[in-house]
């Protein structure tokens, strides 16, 4: 009987545990113009926020200003390759998520994507239903 209750108790304190993870990303689309690429100390986009896809979640960064990182694939599965990253001036459509997490070591973080579509498949984006 001691060791059902121990069980029991080990399942309650577990479930109750301050670890509150989303289930789900936070997705936020903006218009976008390529501003200038960094190249040191790590190579990194900077892009100037034109205006929101659409309605934004509250917790989505500001719809103005700018932004820097380095830019995933449309699947998030890798880094763009440079070579498809826009030129200054260009125009495309960044798609931010965002999940709020428990990390190793360094307890609550917040893990954040960045895929951009460059402007020569931004058009086929926009027409896609």
């Amino acid at each position: 009987m001691h060791l059902v209750e121990s069980l029991a108790i080990a399942a309650c304190v577990a479930l109750a545990s301050p670890a509150q993870a989303r289930t789900s990303w936070t997705v936020c689309q903006y218009d976008v113009e390529a501003v200038r690429i960094e190249r040191a100390p790590a190579p990194a986009l900077t892009v100037r926020v034109l205006r929101p896809r659409g309605p934004l979640p509250a917790d989505c960064p500001a719809a103005t200003g700018e932004m820097t990182f380095r830019p995933d694939s449309e699947d998030y599965q890798s880094e763009l390759p440079r070579r498809q990253w826009p030129r200054p001036g260009q125009r495309a459509l960044l798609k931010y998520r965002h999940l709020d997490a428990i990390c190793k070591e360094s307890g609550p973080c917040r893990i954040k994507r960045y895929s951009l579509l460059p402007a020569r498949t931004e058009r086929a984006a926009l027409q896609a239903p």
